[in-house]
Parts: C-alpha cells; structure tokens; sequence
C-alpha cells in the first residue's frame, strides 16, 4: 500500500521497471500486486497523468519471507471432475484470511494448509492450461522452483467422432471418443448446429448419441375469417411452407351459439375441391364440432386440402395449401458439453474404427458437394441426401407374427443386422435385405396392442433414420392380427370342464373363446397363452375359435375340438360320504381318473379340494371343514372334463353347549362345540334373542346372551339354509352373581374398596368390575367379596358393575360415588390482561366436561394436557377494573 496524496484515478506503479498492477485507488491511497522479482532492494515509481514520483524508499524482495514451491500434484485433471491439489514445499506459515491459493482467477478452496503442504479442491473450469498462484498472507505469491511446472491442464477434448455424414432425417448412432466425459448421459450436450443429438451411454472416454429427427410442428385453426362471415369460417394460416419431415396440425372449434356447424380436413385434387380425393391424409368419416388432426408431410410437393362443407346447408367450405419442400444437404459443427463446459476439439490423425452394435452398413458411392469434415479445431457433420434410406411401400397392411413384413425402398443395407426395422416401437426381426428391401417378422415382445395401426420405422446403422415417402397414413403402418398356435387338449367329456390351453400370440385387451360354437370360461390369459374351461354340450365337433377386442384369431395349426362320450371319467361312489370333523380322507371310486394328481380337482359345493394321490379307478383326497349340509361331489379331470355321476355327500349338523346356564341379566359367554360352523354364514339365538358371536371356527362357537326372563330357552343355530337340532340354556338367578353393598361407599382414584354379595366364585380372571365405564383392578376374589382399586374417573355417582364371564352380569342396585376434590390452584395471582396458564390439582375431573371460572369469567380447559387429576386452562382477561388489583374466588 502506498500513502499520499492527489492520486489520479489512472496511476501506474512500477517496482524498478516491472509494473506493480493496480488494485484499487484514491485520492490518498494505493494498492498494487507486486511483480516477480531478484532479491534485492529496488525503487519504486509513481506515475500520475505523465508525472513520475519514486518513493523515498527502496521496496525489499527477501528470500526470508517468500514461500517456495516444491511440487505440485496433479499436472492435469478432467473439466468437471472436482479433484484436490496438493502443493508441496516450505514458509508457507500458517493459514491466514489473506492466503489463498487461484487457478487463474478461481479459488481453489483449502482443505489443509501447513507450513510445508497446502490441499485444496479445484475449481470447475473450461478445458486448457491454467496458471496456478499461492499467496501467503501478505507477503506475496510463492516462487517456484525451476523444474515445477506452475500450470494445471484441464482436460474435456473430443479427439474423434464416426461417422461424420449421415440422413437428413436423424437417427444416424455417433460415436465420440477423447477423454474427460462424465459417466452420467444427463450431464452430457452433443448438438449438431441446432439438431441434438440424444446420449444413450457414456464413459469418461467414449460417447455414443442418436441424431435427432428434424421437423416443426405447424399449428392450422379455423380461427380464420373470410369477407362475408366472422371469425370460425376460414382457416388460418390458410397457406404453409414447410419441409419433409414437418407437421402439421389441424385445430378446430364451432361457435357455442351456433348450431350445425361441423370440421373435417382431407386432401383434394384441386384448390377448389370440396370431396376427398382418395389419396392423402383424411381426419374423420364426419365431421365433428370440435377435433384435431396431424399429419406429417414426408414428400416434398403441394398438397390442397379441404374442410368439406361445414354448415348443413352445404354451402361453406374451407380450403387450404401446404407446399413441402425438400431438405437440403447440409453441414453443421459439432459441440459438446459436459456440465455446461464446452469441450476442446483436437481431431486425430488415426480415428479408431467405425462399429455400430457390431454390424454397419457398406459404404455408399455418392457424389457430394465439396464439404469438409473437420479441421484442426472442429468436427463437423453433414446431413447427405444420399445417405437418407426412404420407405416406399410396406406390404401387408395387416397380419400375425408369422406373416413376413416385406418392405420395399432405397438406401437399406444388404447386411441385414445394419437395418432395424420397429413397429409401434417394437421389433421387427430382419431375415433377409437388399439396398431396396428388407424381410422381417415383427416380435411384439408380449406387449405390442392388437388391432391398433401402429408405424414401422426404418433406421440403417451409420446412416440414419428412413423417411417414409408414402402419402396415405395409414399405408404407413401395419395392424397386427391374434394367431392361434395350437390347442391341447383337442377333444374332452360332453358334460363340460374340460381345461382347454390356447398358445399363440396378441392375446391383450378384451379377448373371448368359443369351442364348437360354446363358450369357454377364461380363467387365466397371458399374451401368449389362455386357460379356459369348457362348457357342456352334446357329442359334436368343431372349431375353437377366438377374438382379441373384437378381431378373430388366426389359426395357424388344426383348431378343431371334438366334444365325446368316450374320454368321459366315472364316478361311482365316496367313502366316508359323511364327515363331522374339521379334517377327513376321501376314497373316490370310479374310472377314468388318470395317474396325475395336478390333472384333477374335487368341487363340493363352492370348494376345492386337491387329491394327494389318483389312479385310474381311484382318487385319494384329504379335505377340509365343509359347513353343515348336503353337497353333491364333482369331479374334474382337467384333461377330459367333468366326471359322470351323482354322489352325495354331507357334513353333520352336531353341536354341544356349556355352560348351560347363566346369569338373567345375560354377559354368559357360550361354547358351542361341533361340526360345520361357517364364518359369516352362522347365527345364534338363544330364547330367540341372538347370541353375539365374539370368535368362532370350523368346530367352535363362542357367543355372549343377552338378558332375558328367567327359565328355559332354545338355542338355535343355523349355517346357511341347514337349521342344527335345538339344545338348551337355562337362564336362572341361581346361577346370576348379586351384589348387594359396597364398602366404602365414596372415594376417588387410587382407593380400594370391598364389594359383598354372593356368587362370585374365586377365579380372579372370571371377574370383570366397572364403575361408570372405568375398570376397578381386582385385588382379591372369593365367592362373597371382591376387592379392586378404583381407577381415574370424574366426579360423581356410579352403578357398580360387576361380570362374571361364565355366569354373566351381576344384580346390583348399589353405586359408587367419585369425589371432585380440588385441591391447589397454580399460580394464585397475575396479569389483568389474563394470558397466565392456570394448574388446578385435585381428583375427579372431567378434561373434556369440566368448567372453570375465574373471577365470574370462563377460563376454557386445554383438554389436550388435562386429566382427571389435574386441569390447565389459560386465564381470560379480567372484567374489572383495568389498574389495580382485585381479588375473587374460582
């Protein structure tokens, strides 16, 4: 720093003759980086406005005080990798806020800093050479020692880019070498003048992108008006240039007031033409109030078009002209980025060899215009008419996965892996291909819709995407149709359920089967399979047919089925043909059975069971609870269909009961133990009054009585439509517990009282006592006396109830009263202006009931933080005096 006085605002200084570069100036005082320098002592000068001024002391470079650099690790580093720098060497002192270490004019954030070493994280910064300084406080940037190179090379640079010609209309694969990419597509830009160029995988040496496909998309409404009518009767633009590959789109929408009118657009022969011509584009069979249409225009040429007339009177018509001309060759500079950092283009003498997915297209014979292709600096890619392939005609317009898709145009390859031909974005496996037709059968890869016209793109590797030069849409694409592989098995039993397995292809959407002309019910479909079930029918053969969203399916292997008597499975008796228990074996008899367990299943009623072992003549069977009843069994061998038969068999309707009596006030709960019961399916009434079934199983019901007279009652029970032989419950004040006093008579939480009476029994467990809701915990049982300890409740009196789970409830006439104790108030005293959170001990509170009122106001309780035993609420302002102090009751 230098002081003075009258510093212009454009001084120089200079330390002998080496300039001291300025850092800021006034009229009093400047600041300058010292240059380089020998050790010594030097004078330094001050120019202003041509005036010199040398200071009247000498400035001293000493050795002492200037820090030296060693070495410096790494020499080099990618763009946007954040790496750290380690400088070595020494009198680098102490870290300071005035040290720092630059890479240029970026700070290289310290990490550590030591007399002797000094790491920090680098910046991010653009690809080249960058100089590196250290400065230690204010002393001044270290030197450094002569074979310590101060500079660090950033490296982003693309050395290589193939191919470097490619179709007008996208798709050509380029792949990029160099070094310093980033592994993540995302953080990658590759353009192509204005034409991306989409990153499908990267390493920090190699890039490979998908050019683009060019084309706007140009927006046509019929917000248009012509000289007699309004707004809605013209469209508008009415005429559009445009180039191969670009869209356009139809909007339209009528005038809400105006009945009538209605839009369509479709190509004419002539400008004047209000009927389709037959060839072209067409949105709608009719026209519509409201609607959109696109189109894409791949042949260059003047397409007229047509509104048709629009009003009911056929008087108004719309018309318009789109001119499509050609793309032109054209050659456009390659750029990369990473993170938004362009790389460096340094373009080698020996690129590494072209190889797309291992099969590239021969090299086409083209006369070019004169472009180059790349220079010492640059890469540069040209968009070649000659190396754009063009689909002229795709036939057929509609099949299955075994028709072959025969496709006719130009620039194909004769290599048939260097064509990729896909449908709606699926596959189309290529079996043969010349430069003008390609062979292929379409995988639909189990997804691809059916019935839908989805469009079959071309793409020739190194060379791009095919454009498409057929003018009718729909002549574009191709329609897959469901085929039928095979059916197995092909004939099964008259009486029906024979399990049918359908393979073949496009079984998606709505799909429906019919054998002989019967349905047969789907239980399962894939896209390539269908399990279903035939339907009974008399002896007959005949088709299996099946559609897929309405379009029938092609056979492609014998499709017939044939319904018999012959293959019928017998069934002749079962043995045991009752069960009563939760779990039994079934001995089937009969003939036709087969060998395979998996082949058969045993329906009774709406079960199923799985046989464990079959033969010819015999079926092994373990079966499950079966609710009460009469079943018949079916048999089904899944291969031949359902087994003749007529076999009967039942699950016992037994049941026993305990206790078998109770308490008249009910609470009695009931075991009822047997065979049959039914969840969800089975009810309890005991006197006619139901029973309400707590837990219940296959062969267990528990259920609690009601109250009721005392004396005899029926208990009922029904599963389903089977009604169970009645048994019987005595509901009897013998066999109620009576409370008859309770001792003592007042209290609150935490007292433990003694209630008398008889009837208790002297199982603690049996007993359950409550007082207003709120459970008093049992102390000590015997069959007079009962002890708990009462629990929080608020103030107040209470019936005394007491259950005995066997017998029921108890008579009782005999209450309990909680106290409502109050027994501190926190704080006694504050602000007129309320706000204070008052605390009110005590017992017998209600948090959501009880009211406080403080000095005559209400205090609202906080319900949330209160309990029985203690309440908070926030005192309200007072509604007295307002100075002062005043004192009342709450």
């Amino acid at each position: 720093m230098i002081s003075g006085y009258g510093f212009s605002r454009d001084p120089t200084i200079r330390i002998t003759d080496k300039l001291c570069p300025i850092l800021s100036v006034n009229l009093n005082r400047l600041q300058c980086t010292t240059p380089a320098n020998k050790a010594g002592s030097y004078n330094v000068t001050v120019t202003v406005e041509g005036m010199d001024v040398i200071l009247g002391v000498l400035f001293t470079y000493d050795t002492a005080v200037t820090a030296s650099i060693t070495q410096i690790s790494p020499a080099s580093t990618f763009t946007t990798e954040r790496t750290n720098l380690t400088i070595s060497g020494s009198n680098f002192q102490t870290w300071d806020p005035q040290s720092s270490v630059s890479i240029d004019k970026a700070e290289c954030s310290i990490m550590k800093w030591t007399d002797s070493e000094i790491i920090c994280l680098l910046p991010v910064l653009p690809p080249g050479l960058h100089n590196i300084q250290v400065k230690v406080k204010n002393w001044g940037f270290a030197s450094a020692s002569s074979h310590v190179v101060t500079t660090i090379e950033y490296v982003l640079q693309v050395t290589s880019v193939r191919p470097l010609m490619g179709s007008l209309y996208g798709g050509t694969k380029l792949t990029l070498t160099g070094s310093g990419f980033s592994t993540n597509p995302d953080d990658i830009q590759v353009l192509l003048g204005q034409r991306r160029c989409n990153v499908t995988d990267a390493t920090q040496d190699r890039l490979e992108c998908v050019v683009q496909a060019p084309g706007k998309v140009y927006t046509v409404t019929n917000l248009g008006s012509d000289i007699a009518r309004s707004v809605g009767y013209a469209w508008t633009p009415s005429s559009l240039t445009v180039f191969v590959g670009d869209k356009v789109q139809w909007q339209w929408q009528a005038q809400s007031l105006i009945g009538g009118i209605g839009y369509q657009v479709f190509s004419v022969a002539n400008p004047g033409d209000t009927t389709f011509s037959g060839q072209g584009f067409n949105s709608e069979p009719s026209r519509t109030p409201s609607g959109f249409f696109t189109y894409e225009f791949n042949v260059p040429g003047v397409y007229y078009y047509s509104s048709g007339y629009i009003d009911n009177a056929q008087t108004i018509a719309m018309q318009g002209v789109v001119t499509v001309n050609p793309l032109p060759d054209d050659q456009e500079h390659i750029f990369i980025s990473v993170l938004e950092i362009e790389a460096s283009y340094k373009p080698s003498s020996s690129p590494f060899p072209m190889d797309v997915n291992n099969c590239t297209a021969e090299p086409l014979d083209c006369s070019l215009p004169s472009f180059s292709n790349s220079s010492e600096d640059a890469f540069k890619f040209q968009f070649s008419s000659c190396e754009s392939p063009t689909v002229t005609a795709i036939r057929p317009s509609s099949g299955t996965i075994h028709d072959v898709l025969n496709i006719k145009g130009t620039g194909f390859s004769s290599s048939t892996c260097a064509n990729e031909v896909t449908i709606g974005g699926h596959p189309c496996e290529v079996i043969s291909s010349t430069s003008t037709e390609i062979n292929c059968y379409v995988n639909p890869e189990d997804i691809l819709p059916v019935g839908f016209a989805e469009l079959v793109s071309v793409t020739v590797n190194n060379r791009g995407n095919a454009i498409s030069t057929i003018v009718n849409e729909f002549d574009r694409r191709f329609v897959l149709l469901p085929t039928v592989d095979s059916i197995s098995p092909s004939a099964g039993s008259t009486t029906g359920n024979t399990r049918v397995t359908i393979l073949g292809s496009g079984f998606s959407g709505s799909v429906s089967v019919t054998v002989v002309g019967m349905p047969c019910s789907i239980v399962s479909f894939s896209y390539t399979s269908i399990i279903c079930d035939t339907a009974p029918s008399a002896e007959s053969a005949g088709n299996v047919q099946l559609s897929v969203n309405g379009i029938p399916a092609a056979c492609y292997s014998d499709c017939k089925f044939h319904y018999t008597d012959s293959s019928l499975p017998q069934v002749d008796s079962v043995s045991p043909d009752t069960v009563d228990s939760s779990s039994a074996v079934l001995s089937i008899n009969g003939t036709g059975f087969g060998s395979d367990p998996d082949d058969v299943l045993i329906l009774i009623g709406d079960f199923t069971f799985h046989p464990s072992q079959v033969t010819e003549t015999e079926i092994t069977c373990p079966i499950g609870p079966l609710p009460a009843g009469s079943y018949i069994l079916n048999v089904v061998v899944m291969s031949k269909g359902l087994a003749a038969g007529n076999i009967a068999i039942f699950s016992l309707a037994t049941a026993t009961l305990s206790p078998n009596s109770g308490s008249i006030l009910g609470g009695t709960t009931l075991l009822i133990t047997g065979n049959g019961f039914y969840p969800n399916y089975t009810t309890v009434t005991v006197g006619g009054i139901l029973c309400a079934i707590t837990n219940i199983t296959t062969s267990e019901v528990k259920c609690t009585t009601a109250a009721n007279n005392q004396g005899n009652a029926n208990v009922n029970i029904q599963v389903l439509s089977t009604v169970y032989p009645p048994l019987y419950f005595m509901y009897s004040m013998d066999s109620t517990p009576v409370i008859s006093s309770v001792d003592p008579s007042t209290g609150s939480s935490g007292t433990t009282i003694s209630i008398s009476g008889s009837g208790f029994g002297t199982v603690a467990d049996d007993i359950v006592v409550t007082i207003g809701g709120t459970p008093c915990a049992l102390l000590e049982v015997n069959d007079t006396e009962v002890q708990c300890t009462l629990g929080s409740h608020s103030g107040g009196s209470f019936v005394i109830t007491l259950l005995h789970v066997m017998k029921g409830y108890a008579t009782s006439s005999v209450s309990f009263s909680y106290k409502l104790d109050l027994k501190s108030v926190t704080p006694s005293q504050g602000s007129i202006g309320g706000g204070a959170i008052l605390q009110l001990t005590g017992d017998g509170f209600d948090e959501q009931l009880s009211a406080i009122f403080v000095c005559n106001t209400l205090c609202v309780v906080d319900a949330l933080r209160s309990s029985s035993t203690t309440l908070y609420c926030e005192v309200p302002l007072s509604n007295g005096k307002s100075t002062g102090s005043s004192t009342c009751l709450q």
